[in-house]
């Protein structure tokens, strides 16, 4: 089945994973606290994963899979994603990696803003949060090979798991970063909040390149390295398959219509293999939970 990986097939050298593993690389030290340390945030996060435990933990899983798609809801200090580009530089992959996580603030350092004014939603607040002050810094440092102070990191991996590579060398991986918010309806009516989606469609359609801020006065984007295109206004509509036609990178397709079809005709005239969405007048009603009370 398409998209599936069998366990018993994936594990390495066709052997199950162990159960329990005894190797130095797992010590938290090694692969945790000590690379964290390396990359500029040392003491900032307690007990850290081992970058080589995790690569350990999807390796069997991703072995035969390199473009699988791994997702981690409780990002922590970035550890998964650090570990998936890992695994990307040791066999050429290319693995996404999507984390999930909050802001949280300690309860030691909730005390200490407290007292000093400093509350929720404040930028001295929000600095000292989870994302704000390990998760983020601590991959852009693991991508680029240079700490948030400006220095290049020092050490390499372990030779075992890719020989010859210095922390300060970093992945040839791109990565962005996303805030969930909740939106006004009345802003978003009209595409006046149509960089809000964006991002979404970028993902929907591979997040391949980068996706196009919307100035409102262009009939479509259709951002030049990325593989998606919206369609905005339909007098141009012909223009735009015209568009697509013209780029076989574009694999998804936005039409901007409350007319069903009007959305059908439009689809039609675009290439087969092209994957077609209606994005509603009010892009809001797109991304609506169907669950009572939810955005009424």
């Amino acid at each position: 089945m398409t998209g599936v990986i069998d366990v018993r097939y994936a594990a390495i050298k066709s052997r199950r994973p162990k159960t329990v593993w005894h190797r130095a690389a797992h010590d938290a030290g090694v692969g945790g606290s000590d690379l964290l340390d390396a990359l500029g945030l040392g003491g900032m996060f307690d007990y850290p994963k081992s970058v080589y435990s995790t690569l350990d933990a999807i390796l069997p899983l991703a072995t035969t899979a390199p473009g699988a798609i791994v997702l981690d809801f409780f990002a922590g200090s970035g550890t998964t994603l650090h570990s998936v580009a890992l695994l990307n530089a040791r066999d050429n992959g290319h693995r996404q990696c999507i984390l999930v996580t909050n802001n949280d603030v300690s309860d030691t350092e909730v005390k200490r803003l407290t007292r000093a004014g400093h509350f929720s939603g404040d930028p001295q607040y929000e600095a000292q949060g989870i994302f704000e002050s390990v998760t983020k810094p601590r991959l852009e440092a693991a991508i680029t090979g240079i700490r948030a102070d400006r220095k290049l990191a020092e050490g390499k991996y372990l030779d075992q798991y890719l020989p010859d590579r210095a922390y300060a060398d970093g992945f040839e991986e791109n990565v962005a970063f996303f805030r969930m918010d909740y939106l006004e309806p009345d802003l978003v009516e009209l595409g006046r909040q149509f960089d809000a989606i964006a991002p979404l469609l970028w993902l929907a359609a591979g997040a391949v390149g980068a996706w196009e801020q919307w100035d409102g006065s262009a009939p479509w984007s259709a951002p030049d390295t990325s593989t998606y295109a919206v369609l905005f206004d339909l007098n141009e509509a012909a223009a735009f398959a015209d568009l697509v036609k013209s780029r076989s990178e574009i694999t998804h397709a936005w039409i901007v219509t409350d007319s069903h079809s009007a959305y059908v005709e439009v689809s039609s005239e675009l290439r087969g293999d092209v994957q077609t969405g209606q994005l509603y007048v009010s892009y809001l009603r797109n991304f609506t939970v169907n669950a009572p009370g939810v955005l009424d």
